[in-house]
């Protein structure tokens, strides 16, 4: 919460690498497995910081990303890997709830794994391509559910924005599939384009029936 700016964070966190002669121990296995469960099922009171009012502030992940590291570093040894930043916008929305409103850490997870499975030597090409093209497949769900005005414009802005800062979509001697992608999303958003001007012009024309009038025309009290 009292973060300025942006919240910068990076994947993955501490890599431990263990000797498998350890990993095939199993008795090393089991109690490793219940360490998990345990910070799983229960959170340590450490963990808990306070929020705003009665409220609490989100679990500080201190003993999955360092008290768990602590220990496995005894018995193996740091790895220096590939790492991906993010950099969100983490607001705390209150707005008029008794709960707080902020971005999906489930999103911020299933992001972080298709870009890490996907990215290869560095190279997040594909991942934002696949990104685009998943976003144009949402915003067909959205056309076919008739979503209000307001969103599609707001789906069509965030691809549209994820598309300039690609600079370029299509790189067909690098990635089989991009130019296949590039016409998918082409099309949904001359589709989406295309509903929204159908739709303004439904309103305009509702208006001009609906008649017009002069100021001229209007009687105002206590002005000649």
């Amino acid at each position: 919460m009292g973060t300025m700016g942006r919240l910068v964070r990076r994947f993955p966190g501490p890599v431990i690498a263990i000797p498998d002669t350890r990993v095939g121990d199993r008795n090393f296995r089991e109690a490793f497995t219940d360490c998990l469960i345990s910070l799983e099922g229960n959170t340590p009171d450490d963990a808990v910081s306070q929020g705003c009012g009665p409220h609490k502030d989100t679990v500080h992940p201190q003993f999955a990303t360092e008290w768990l590291p602590g220990i496995l570093r005894g018995i193996g040894s740091p790895q220096d890997v590939s790492r991906i930043y993010k950099r969100t916008r983490d607001d705390v929305l209150w707005g008029g709830g008794s709960e707080p409103w902020r971005r999906s850490p489930r999103w911020m997870l299933i992001r972080v794994a298709i870009q890490t499975t996907i990215a290869s030597s560095g190279d997040h090409t594909r991942y934002k391509i696949f990104m685009i093209y998943f976003m144009a497949t949402v915003l067909d769900l959205a056309i076919q559910h008739d979503f209000p005005s307001d969103m599609l414009h707001v789906m069509l802005a965030k691809i549209n924005r994820r598309i300039q800062k690609l600079e370029r979509i299509i790189v067909p001697d690098d990635i089989l599939w991009a130019e296949q992608a590039q016409d998918f999303v082409t099309e949904i958003m001359e589709s989406a384009r295309s509903l929204l001007v159908k739709r303004w012009s439904t309103i305009q024309r509702s208006a001009d029936s609906a008649g017009t009038f002069s100021l001229a025309e209007v009687s105002i009290r206590g002005i000649s």
